[in-house]
C-alpha cells in the first residue's frame, strides 16, 4: 500500500537541513527523554522542530477515547475514516531532573542577558562531535539566540534582574484583555511573567513575547498548509498539553498566548475553509468563550467543546450534520526527540494515533519521498 507524503510546513529561520535532520534522525521513543549522549537531535534542534510541522493525510481505523488513561474506540473490520493529523511540536516544558531545558532555555530570562543572533548559514554539528558537552553546549547555544533573534522584536531577551515580572494571574488578566479587546499586541514587548510548577526552587521568567511569537509562527505554520490541502473545510481540535507545561504548572498561560495568537492573525488574513475549532477544555473552561472573543471578526468559525464531536459511551466521531463534509484534524501532542507514534501503542495519545491509523507510514524516518513537500 502506498502512503501519502506529508505536507512539511516550516519557518522561515529553519533551513531545509535542520528539517531533514529532524525528520530522519529522531530516536525510536522519547517519552520524557531529551538530548542523551549518542542522540542525533540535541536539546536545542528539538527547540527548532517547533517551528517545522507535518501535516498527514491519515486513515483511521478507530475514534481516540480517554477513558482515565488512553485507549481508543476501534470500528468495524475493513472500515476506516479520513482524516488529517498534524504533527505540531507541542511547545515544550516538560521537567526533568537536571531542569526543563528545551523550550525554557528559549523562552527563560538568565542571569545574564542573552544578545540574539542570526544564523546566517546553519552547520549541523555532527553526531559524534555533540557527545563532547563543550562543543554541544556551544552549538545549542548559537541556536537558542538564532531563536531567540527571531523571536523578539528587540532580538534580545534581557537578564532576569532588569526585569519587574508579571504573576500569573496577572499575566492572565492581560492576555485576556488583548483578546477582548483590539488592543495592539506590540504590548506583549518588554512583558515577562513568573511561571512554575509546585515543586520549582528556581523562579522561571519567561518572555510573554517571545512565547506568544512562537505560537505565531506555529499557527501561520498549520493553517498555510491547511487551507491549501483542504478546500472542502476542515474542523481544527485542540488538545491543550498536560505533562508538556509540568515545569510552569498548567497550559492557561499558552492556551491564551494560542488563543492571543489567533486573534492577531485574523487581524490581516481570513481562513476561510476553517469550519470549527473543536478545543478540549477538560482543564481550563474559560477558553470556549476566549476563543469566541477572537474570532468575533470571522463568525462562521464555529467554537465547540472537543466533546461535543466524540459522543456516547464509545467517544465516537458524530460531528453536527453541517460538518460532516468537513475533514477531521487532530494532533498527536508529540515532542522533537522521538518517533513515539511509530512506537509507543497505546501508552500515550501519540501512541494511540500510531495503533489507530497509518500515520507512523506516512512519517516513516527512512521513506525515500519523505521530505518532497516542504512548504
Amino acid at each position: 500500500m502506498h502512503h501519502p507524503v506529508p505536507a512539511i510546513s516550516k519557518s522561515s529561520f529553519v533551513p531545509k537541513e535542520m528539517v531533514e535532520h529532524l525528520m530522519r534522525t529522531k530516536k525510536d521513543s522519547a517519552l520524557g527523554i531529551k538530548y542523551v549522549p549518542g542522540d542525533h537531535i540535541t536539546n536545542m534542534e528539538g527547540a527548532l522542530h517547533t517551528f517545522v510541522t507535518p501535516i498527514c493525510p491519515i486513515y483511521l481505523t478507530g475514534d481516540y477515547a480517554y477513558r482515565g488513561s488512553h485507549s481508543a474506540s476501534f470500528f468495524e473490520a475493513g472500515k476506516a475514516r479520513q482524516a488529517v493529523m498534524s504533527a505540531a511540536i507541542q511547545p515544550d516544558f516538560d521537567r526533568h531532573e537536571s531542569g526543563s531545558q528545551v523550550m525554557m532555555e528559549v523562552l527563560a530570562l538568565k542571569d545574564a542577558a542573552c544578545e540574539g543572533k542570526d544564523l546566517v548559514e546553519m552547520h549541523i554539528l555532527p553526531t559524534e562531535d555533540k557527545k563532547d558537552d563543550t562543543k554541544r553546549a556551544a552549538y545549542d547555544e548559537s541556536l537558542r539566540k538564532h531563536m531567540v533573534y527571531h523571536l523578539t522584536t528587540d532580538h534580545r531577551l534581557p537578564a532576569k534582574a532588569e526585569v519587574d515580572a508579571l504573576s500569573k494571574t496577572e499575566a492572565i488578566a492581560l492576555l485576556e484583555s488583548l483578546i477582548a479587546d483590539n488592543a495592539d499586541v506590540g504590548s506583549l514587548q518588554g512583558k515577562y511573567v513568573r511561571l512554575n510548577n509546585s515543586l520549582s526552587t528556581v523562579e522561571n521568567v519567561l518572555s510573554l513575547e517571545a512565547f506568544f511569537t512562537t505560537y505565531v509562527y506555529q499557527l501561520q505554520n498549520e493553517f498555510s498548509t491547511l487551507e491549501q490541502l483542504l478546500p472542502q473545510g476542515y474542523i481544527y481540535t485542540i488538545d491543550p498539553p498536560s505533562f508538556f507545561v509540568n515545569a510552569i504548572g498548567d497550559a492557561e498561560v499558552p492556551n491564551r498566548l494560542q488563543i492571543l495568537a489567533f486573534k492577531f492573525l485574523l487581524q490581516t488574513e481570513q481562513f476561510p475553509n476553517l469550519k470549527a475549532i473543536a478545543f478540549n477544555d477538560y482543564a481550563d473552561k474559560e477558553c470556549i468563550g476566549l476563543l469566541q472573543q477572537a474570532f468575533a471578526t470571522q463568525p462562521d468559525v464555529r467554537i465547540m467543546k472537543k466533546e461535543t464531536l466524540f459522543q456516547g459511551v464509545d467517544k465516537t466521531y458524530f460531528p453536527p450534520a453541517e460538518l460532516t463534509c468537513s475533514a477531521l484534524v487532530l494532533h498527536n501532542n508529540s515532542d522533537g526527540f522521538g518517533q513515539n507514534i511509530e512506537t509507543e501503542r497505546m501508552s500515550s495519545m501519540d501512541g494511540v494515533l500510531g495503533s489507530i491509523s497509518n500515520a507512523a507510514c506516512v512519517l516513516k524516518r527512512d521513506r525515500e519521498d519523505l521530505l518532497d513537500f516542504i512548504l
